[in-house]
């Protein structure tokens, strides 16, 4: 009797054991990660990110995943865009590998709910990662690899539907990603690039019969269908879409300046699950539930020797749609109010990549479903075992034990609710026009409430231009009185001057008799290169005066790799301890125009033409953005100033070579304070195929630094 006692008590801990190891991966994605969602709605990216670092459920490995795409979508909408890349690259090379489920991983998810296994994704943000990347090295001036990235979505769709079998997805191909190819090859000029993505696009629309996943062909790319044409001299193809699109011949000349706005709107959709209860007959389990308003049937397949018991349960995900507060938008262009056109809607995406794996992934269920009543029984013969039959053959602790565990895997039973939830839910875009100089453009909202107003300053260059521009939930909140409120920014010569925003510059790092009082500087640091993937470390020593000289040192590996002297009449370099060789004029003019911000406080203030050019965000805060012209080498510079603190937050110098131009920016962080005078710790600079990063470990002010340092014979 005690031994059946004991036996017993085994039984009841073993069903309580699969019981708890379900509740451990039960509740959904989207409750787990609240704080998250929160923190992203109210633009608090640093604390999302903070919240993500310490998120229990994302720390675990099996949804490394998950963690890697919602910090690389945050460092992203912070602008971080180097950091957002390595996460996605870290994300895309997981996927790439093809994530593995340990053996004790899929145990667990047979005997509990695919929760347990690692994530893998769905296969529409398995090529998303992509369009992030693409606007990330965009914006990093790294258009060649923007390119590449664009053009993996529709390789890697390619590649995943070849994997399956049966049951193909729908979501075969990306009209949004060759839009996105089309616009990257007109910014470096390849119109006829160009042509060919806008055309591989409008076919995908035109299998669909004029539509992709719910997105109607956007007039947006019937222009740019005929500007290409027009612009290659294709004029069957131009008129054949003049005839196509009902469209009028337009010879108006393109813009020598374009930028095209992205709008991303609201948050995409999130996973729930619908628990189905129901009693299988025939060997099928059936059961139906709504999704929106059609009525969708789940019929699985029961092995004819499984005993169903009397309570079933199958879990499966569904996705929810989030509604955005803004139902429409537009930009004004002059007096016109040209909307932003939808390119991309997650939804729609989401909801068709799920169905179709969900009907490759029946047997699993299936294979679930099994393994939990295999269990049961088998628990209810072992207690059944302990213990003398009924009269009728009967065993009530063999039944009792059999219908716990058939309880305990009905409340086990839990859908995989994980999914990127900080995608928008739709991709808007508009195509404006520059003029010279600075571009102030309105954005007008459409919500339940009215009509809320914003306003970007976009500043000219020849070609076009990205800009990226977001709201996640209600960006603006409606004064007491009921009136649209705007955040439109006043022209800062309203009130400023470039004299008084230098000046207040200077009381910011301390004030001029401080400032002035620099004669030279000696620092160390640590400098990190990527060119073009190639990183390398540095150690620098730079030594400078007042007057511009300038000797800076660098060792690789421990070697003396390089000097650079720059005295007062002319310059020499020294690699890897040979000869000097004495700079030519135009390479001393450009080395000894290169100034650092503890190298000359008063050069700007001297230049030409200072101005006032605008506002701007850089690294989340509002600027002042002051443009001169550099009078060595005549570049054109934009420095950016913290409207908060007075601080140089960066400083961007463009060069133009034919009719391409190219920028470099530097962004400058970390002040600290050296004898009263604040100086940027972290410099990194980032050019069209590159990205520097200096981390000034030592700084002196007026020690040791000799004239001696600066002799180039």
């Amino acid at each position: 009797m005690k031994a059946a006692k004991r036996a017993t008590a085994l039984v009841f801990n073993g069903a309580w054991a699969l019981l708890l190891i379900g509740l451990q991966s039960c509740g959904t994605y989207n409750s787990k990660t609240s704080e998250i969602e929160n923190d992203l709605v109210n633009g608090n990216f640093d604390q999302a990110i903070t919240n993500i670092d310490k998120n229990k459920f994302l720390l675990k490995d099996r949804n490394r995943l998950l963690y890697l795409l919602e910090k690389g979508k945050m460092e992203h909408l912070k602008g971080n865009y180097e950091a957002s890349n390595t996460l996605f690259e870290d994300a895309y090379i997981m996927i790439d590998d093809q994530i593995k489920t340990s053996v004790g991983q899929a145990v667990a998810a047979k005997f509990t709910n695919p929760m347990a296994e690692p994530y893998k994704g769905e296969d529409f943000e398995k090529v998303t990662i992509h369009y992030y990347k693409a606007l990330n090295y965009w914006h990093m001036g790294m258009v060649n690899e923007a390119l590449v990235e664009a053009k993996r979505i529709n390789i890697k769709l390619l590649e995943l539907n070849d994997k399956y079998p049966n049951n193909k997805n729908k979501y075969r191909e990306d009209a949004f990603s060759q839009i996105l190819q089309g616009i990257l090859y007109e910014t470096t000029g390849d119109i006829n690039g160009a042509f060919i993505a806008y055309r591989n696009a409008q076919e995908i629309y035109e299998r669909g019969n004029g539509e992709y996943f719910g997105v109607p062909l956007p007039e947006q790319l019937k222009a740019d269908l005929l500007r290409t044409t027009r612009q290659l001299g294709f004029t069957q193809e131009y008129n054949d879409y003049i005839k196509k699109f009902g469209a009028k011949s337009d010879n108006t000349a393109t813009p020598a300046g374009e930028a095209v706005i992205f709008w991303e709107n609201g948050l995409g959709p999130a996973k729930d699950q619908i628990v189905i209860t129901a009693s299988g007959a025939g060997g099928i389990f059936y059961g139906s539930y709504m999704d929106g308003d059609v009525v969708q049937d789940i019929l699985i397949p029961i092995p004819s020797s499984l005993n169903l018991g009397s309570i079933n349960a199958i879990a499966i995900p569904k996705y929810r749609e989030r509604s955005s507060y803004y139902t429409k938008a537009s930009v004004l262009v002059g007096s016109n109010e040209q909307p932003f056109e939808l390119a991309q809607d997650f939804y729609p995406i989401a909801r068709q990549c799920l169905k179709d794996r969900m009907l490759r992934e029946t047997i699993d269920i299936v294979a679930r479903f099994a393994t939990k009543k295999g269990a049961s029984a088998l628990l209810g013969a072992l207690a059944a075992s302990t213990t003398k039959d009924n009269k009728d053959g009967s065993n009530d602790l063999g039944d009792l034990v059999k219908f716990g565990a058939d309880l305990a895997g009905a409340i086990t039973e839990k859908a995989d609710t994980r999914n990127w939830q900080s995608l928008p839910a739709t991709i808007g875009y508009a195509r404006v026009p520059l003029k010279d100089g600075s571009n102030k453009f309105i954005i007008k909202k459409y919500g339940s409430r009215g009509i809320d107003t914003d306003t970007i300053t976009i500043q000219s260059k020849r070609g076009l231009q990205i800009i990226n521009y977001f709201d996640l939930g209600r960006t603006q909140v409606l004064p007491a009185n009921g009136t649209t409120s705007s955040t439109t920014i006043p022209t800062a010569d309203e009130y400023l001057s470039a004299t008084s925003i230098v000046n207040n510059y200077f009381q910011a790092i301390g004030g001029t008799a401080n400032v002035n009082s620099i004669k030279t500087t000696f620092a160390t640091s640590t400098v990190r290169n990527n060119i073009q993937g190639v990183v390398t470390t540095k150690e620098v020593t730079t030594k400078t005066m007042a007057n511009n000289t300038l000797y800076k040192k660098t060792v690789t590996n421990g070697k003396v790799t390089d000097v650079v002297i720059i005295g007062t009449e002319g310059g020499v370099t020294i690699t890897n301890n040979a000869k000097s060789v004495k700079m030519d004029q135009v390479e001393y003019l450009n080395q000894k125009s290169a100034i650092q911000p503890y190298q000359s406080y008063s050069f700007q203030s001297n230049s030409a033409g200072t101005r006032i050019s605008g506002f701007a965000t850089m690294n989340k805060e509002k600027a002042y953005a002051v443009s001169f012209t550099e009078p060595v080498t005549k570049l054109a510079v934009v420095n950016y100033y913290s409207v908060a603190t007075g601080l140089l937050l960066a400083s961007k110098s463009t060069t133009t070579m034919g009719t391409e131009q190219y920028s470099v920016i530097s962004n400058y962080s970390d002040y600290r304070d050296v004898k009263g005078v604040r100086f940027p710790f972290v410099i990194k600079t980032v050019g069209d195929d590159f990205i520097t990063e200096e981390r000034i470990t030592q700084l002196k002010i007026n020690e040791g630094v000799t004239d001696a340092d600066f002799k180039t014979n």
